[in-house]
């Protein structure tokens, strides 16, 4: 009886390939397998968080600001300018007159004032010249925005510091005596200089006399600065100096920075977005 089955069987297959029908097709259980193993590693993977999302697009936006200025250079020209110009009327004016400490730092802190306000402004007002502001919005968010310029500007400005200290100790024979400070001193100026050129730079972006305006709202934020960094500066070149003040100075200027930094990212949103 079994046999006569497994014949019917047999004829109904090689009947249905004479007419054309395809046999019906086995499951391939290790295919299967092989799918759902997949789909489950997949499922496992980590998507990106909204941390790591920002920091990309804060990266995209500074790239972008140094590919635009290095192909223009507007920024960089006229920090170069004022700089060099700077440095040379201020070594022939003082000769060979030896300057007291708090007059070198004094010198010193105005040609780095002088000349990132002369370039950092141009970071978002460019922006706004040029009509690339309308886009930026509606692509990349505020905190990413704020992020990526405020990081371009402390690259120029550490160029700026790195570039014109050392001609200035030379044309003036600045000498620390402890140089562990003095350096401390001038990483925490150039990043309150950045960060406070930053949000002045968003604030009068949209202004008519955008200059007059820079420089009415950048000096109430950085008039206190300024003192401190005179007075920090000044005491790392004295050799009898109190270890204590020095730090205390120091201190006072990463604070400066944390909270303008911080006040800056509350406010920025309000601001580039109106």
């Amino acid at each position: 009886m079994s046999s006569s089955v497994k014949a019917d069987v047999e004829k109904g297959r090689t009947e249905e390939g004479e007419n054309g029908i395809d046999p019906p097709i086995k499951p391939n259980l290790a295919v299967d397998q092989q799918a759902s193993a997949v789909d489950s590693r997949s499922s496992l993977q980590p998507t990106s968080s909204p941390t790591q999302r920002l920091k990309g697009q804060a990266i995209a936006v500074l790239i972008k600001d140094l590919k635009s200025e290095l192909r223009n250079r507007a920024a960089i020209n006229a920090i170069l300018l004022f700089s060099v110009t700077a440095l040379v009327i201020v070594a022939f004016s003082a000769g060979q007159a030896a300057l007291v400490p708090l007059t070198k730092a004094a010198l010193i802190w105005i040609i780095l004032f002088f000349a990132a306000f002369s370039g950092l402004a141009h970071v978002f007002i460019h922006e706004e010249e040029t009509g690339t502001s309308m886009a930026l919005r509606l692509t990349t968010p505020a905190g990413a925005v704020y992020t990526g310029k405020l990081l371009f500007n402390l690259a120029l400005m550490g160029a700026i510091t790195a570039l014109v200290v050392p001609l200035f100790m030379l044309m003036l024979e600045m000498r620390p005596a402890n140089t562990l400070a003095f350096l401390a001193v001038f990483l925490a100026g150039a990043v309150d200089l950045g960060a406070a050129a930053t949000i002045v730079a968003a604030i009068i972006a949209k202004a008519r006399g955008k200059g007059a305006l820079y420089g009415a709202l950048g000096f109430p934020i950085l008039l206190p600065l300024l003192f401190m960094l005179v007075d920090a500066t000044s005491l790392t070149m004295q050799a009898d100096a109190s270890s204590m003040a020095i730090f205390r100075d120091i201190v006072g200027l990463v604070a400066f920075a944390v909270m303008l930094i911080t006040a800056s990212a509350m406010l920025f949103p309000v601001i580039w977005e109106e």
